[in-house]
C-alpha cells in the first residue's frame, strides 16, 4: 500500500490522438475541435477531483461515437501497438503493485472502469500499474460506492504514521499473521474504503504464505541474533531491518509492517521462532 509518483499529463490529448490514428497517418477516428476541447476540460476536472468517481466523466457531453472510439483506442497500449510506450511508461514506474505490494506490477487498471467513464479510457491517469491478481479483485468496483472506492495510487495522501497494522500470535508452533488497517489518525470514512481495499483483494490470505518464505529468507540472521537467549539483540536485528525496508518499500509495505510486529511479539523474540522455524522446514 503505497503512493506512486503522478504520471506526466502533458501529453495527454496528442496520446489519445495517436491511439485514433493509424500508423500511416490514417485517422481510424478523427475528434473535432469542439470535441477535444471537451476532452481537455474532462481531464482537468479529473485532475481537480484528483480521480473520485463524477458523472462528468461519463462524458455525455461527447457524440456516442466519440465515446465509443477512445473507449475502444485503450486497446492500442497492448504490446506491439500504437500506445504501448504508454504502457511501457508506467509500468516501469514502479516495480512491484502498489496495492498488495507481494507481486509486480505487470497490468494496466483504468481506476475508474472505462466501461463506465469511456472519456478517460486513455487518460494516462486513470491508468494504474498494479498485479494480474489485485487487478482481477478490482475489476468490478466502479468508485460509485464511497466505501467502496479503492484508493488512487497518483492522488491519495497517506500519514507519516503507519496506515497498516498486523496482530501477530503464535499457536502450535506456526505464526498466525493478520494485518489490519490503523484507524489513527485517518477518518472513519478513510478506514472503512482501506479496509474494504484490503479485504477485496484478500491481503490477508495471499500473505499466509509471502510471510512464511520472508521469515525464511532471513531465518539464519534470526539464529545468529538470537545465539543464546538473547532476546534483544534478536529485536535489534528485527528493527534495523524494519528501518531498511522502511526505507526502500515505505512504511505501510507489509514487509516493513511484519518486522516491526515481529519485533514486538515477546513469543517470537523470546525463542517461539524456534519452533515455528522447524516446523516450517524440519531437519
Amino acid at each position: 500500500m503505497r503512493k506512486v509518483k503522478a504520471p506526466d499529463i502533458k501529453i495527454a490529448l496528442e496520446e489519445l490522438k495517436i491511439a485514433l490514428t493509424y500508423k500511416n497517418g490514417a485517422f481510424k477516428y478523427e475528434l473535432e475541435l469542439e470535441e477535444e476541447k471537451k476532452l481537455e476540460v474532462i481531464y482537468k476536472e479529473y485532475e481537480d477531483l484528483k480521480g473520485v468517481a463524477n458523472d462528468k466523466f461519463k462524458s455525455d457531453i461527447l457524440k456516442s461515437a466519440t465515446n465509443d472510439a477512445i473507449y475502444n483506442a485503450y486497446d492500442e497500449t497492448q504490446e506491439n501497438n500504437r500506445l504501448y510506450s504508454l504502457r511501457s511508461r508506467i509500468l516501469l514506474s514502479v516495480t512491484r503493485c502498489p496495492y498488495c505490494g507481494i507481486s509486480d506490477a505487470d497490468e494496466l487498471d483504468h481506476h475508474l472502469p472505462r466501461s463506465i467513464y469511456k472519456a478517460i479510457a486513455v487518460y494516462v491517469s486513470n491508468l494504474i500499474p498494479l498485479c494480474h491478481k489485485c487487478n482481477n479483485k478490482k475489476r468490478t468496483i466502479t468508485g460509485e460506492k464511497i466505501e467502496e472506492r479503492f484508493t488512487h495510487v497518483y492522488f491519495d495522501e497517506f500519514p507519516d504514521s503507519p496506515l497498516l497494522l498486523a496482530d501477530i500470535t503464535i499457536n502450535d508452533d506456526a505464526l498466525s499473521v493478520k494485518f489490519k488497517i490503523n484507524e489513527v489518525g485517518i477518518s472513519e470514512l478513510r478506514f472503512k474504503q482501506l479496509s474494504f481495499q484490503i479485504g477485496r483483494i484478500n491481503l490477508n490470505g495471499r500473505l499466509v504464505k509471502e510471510c512464511n518464505v520472508y521469515l525464511s529468507s532471513i531465518a539464519s540472521m534470526i539464529e545468529d541474533a538470537y545465539g543464546d537467549n538473547n532476546t534483544d539483540k534478536l529485536k535489534e536485528l528485527l528493527i534495523s531491518q524494519h528501518d531498511t525496508n522502511k526505507r526502500i518499500f515505505g512504511i505501510n509495505d507489509w514487509r516493513t509492517v511484519f518486522l516491526f510486529s515481529l519485533a514486538n511479539c515477546e513469543d517470537f523474540c523470546g525463542g517461539g521462532f524456534k519452533a515455528i522455524l522447524n516446523k516450517l522446514y524440519p531437519q
